[in-house]
């Protein structure tokens, strides 16, 4: 806390020093950090990820490789960060869902994968994390619908039959079909009509 009050902030808000020698000084502040075995707190991971973010050019090649050797540690924050990166620079979401892997923040990857319209990603994901990732089913088939690929809905439509029908012969769910409370019935019945009996 003393370092980023008493130091870097000073010397930032100063604008005393140029942007590339005064990432060069927080980097290497971190690495030395990370050398002790010990973390920079959340605040100062934040002010130098805003530091390369907000430079010019950008520092990406930098954040990309503070991140792969895990300089700066995991947090939801963080992750959050990078996923508002991805237009800037595309492999921020690799690295955010890699993240949110590791915190086992699986509820949050699958919203980030079907947010983006990934939804084979997304269906591919639950299943290979199984039982430990659960999917909404209206949520699931309606970013299926709004991503207007029909294979996708497809893949996403049999994905959940599948698992309701597991969940059901395996005594932990009451039917092997939709229920009326998922409410679901506008997508069974796009099914339906797209590919014929659900069934």
């Amino acid at each position: 806390a003393d370092m980023h009050r008493h130091v870097f902030l000073p010397i930032y808000e100063s604008k005393a020093v140029e942007d590339e020698y005064f990432i060069a000084v927080a980097t290497e502040y971190l690495l030395g950090l990370s050398s002790r075995g010990m973390m920079a707190e959340a605040f100062m991971v934040d002010f130098v990820l805003s530091l390369m973010v907000e430079a010019s050019p950008p520092r990406y090649n930098v954040l990309h490789q503070l991140l792969q050797y895990h300089v700066i540690q995991d947090s939801l924050s963080v992750a959050h960060r990078l996923l508002d990166l991805e237009r800037e620079y595309r492999p921020a979401l690799q690295l955010a869902l890699d993240m949110l892997h590791r915190l086992k923040a699986h509820q949050e990857l699958l919203e980030a994968l079907l947010s983006r319209g990934l939804v084979v990603e997304a269906v591919q994901y639950a299943q290979d994390n199984a039982p430990q990732v659960k999917m909404a089913p209206k949520r699931l088939l309606s970013a299926a619908r709004e991503s207007g690929d029909d294979d996708a809905f497809f893949v996403a439509f049999r994905f959940l039959q599948a698992e309701m029908q597991a969940q059901h012969a395996s005594h932990r769910r009451s039917s092997s079909t939709f229920l009326p409370e998922e409410d679901c019935e506008p997508h069974i019945a796009y099914f339906e009509k797209v590919f014929g009996s659900a069934a």
